[in-house]
């Protein structure tokens, strides 16, 4: 589980590397006397120790380092860099270095677009961890305008009735949720709902995450009559897989 003092969003960021193995294949162990890549691992090592220990600063300047040497071995915009610019945008925007990881994640935008096209589901990675890093900064509109972005890019790449397209249904409706724009959230949770549902089955336990969310919302807009059977449905499908 992603700790609560980052940001949400980086979890489905481990898609930055399965991109760059698809694309440029598998990373083959260096050879001996190939020390820049060698010392990149050496420095993730040290950055994710640092991290798992707290020294958010020590954290950055290893994966700063590892990125420095992944561009000099792969390029400034080879795909391979992904996971570094990654790793050193999450630190950053723990630290509220906000420009800087608006920097970085426009950098993996960039690099996913020219490798993969502007349309590709992939794509919606980044412009969702850029909607996230808006609405931390209280930039709303922004946030909005990058939360619907990646649903739509989702939507085109996935299809509209793809269970891979709801994470990005769910992103929106959490958002205007939290804004109580009722009337925007209510459409987007009961799609979400229905899409899992049609896709996985009335009972799979896919199903329950927008159960909780719809229920969760009419709970909000002070509708407990509607989210009670919904909870007691969740529940029972959670209770059914233990």
């Amino acid at each position: 589980m992603i700790s609560s003092a980052y940001p949400r969003g980086f979890a489905r960021y481990g898609l930055c590397a399965s991109i760059a193995v698809a694309l440029c294949g598998a990373p083959r162990p260096a050879a001996r006397a190939q020390t820049p890549l060698t010392e990149a691992e050496t420095l993730r090592i040290e950055a994710a120790r640092k991290e798992r220990e707290g020294d958010l600063e020590g954290a950055t300047a290893a994966a700063r380092a590892a990125l420095a040497l992944a561009e000099r071995e792969h390029g400034p915009s080879g795909m391979r860099i992904a996971s570094d610019l990654t790793r050193l945008a999450r630190l950053q925007q723990a630290q509220k270095n906000y420009r800087e990881a608006e920097a970085l994640l426009r950098r993996i935008e960039t690099l996913y677009i020219r490798e993969l096209g502007p349309e590709h589901a992939a794509v919606a990675t980044p412009v969702r961890s850029l909607a996230r890093l808006y609405d931390e900064q209280g930039d709303f509109a922004r946030a909005e305008a990058y939360f619907r972005r990646s649903m739509n890019i989702n939507e085109r790449g996935w299809g509209p009735t793809n269970p891979n397209f709801v994470h990005s249904l769910l992103d929106l409706a959490d958002f205007y949720l939290a804004r109580r724009n009722f009337t925007q959230a209510e459409p987007l949770y009961r799609r979400a709902l229905t899409i899992m549902e049609n896709a996985a089955g009335l009972d799979h336990l896919a199903v329950a995450l927008p159960l909780e969310k719809l229920a969760a919302f009419y709970r909000a807009a002070g509708r407990e009559a509607q989210a009670t059977p919904l909870w007691e449905r969740a529940r029972r499908i959670r209770e059914s897989r233990r």
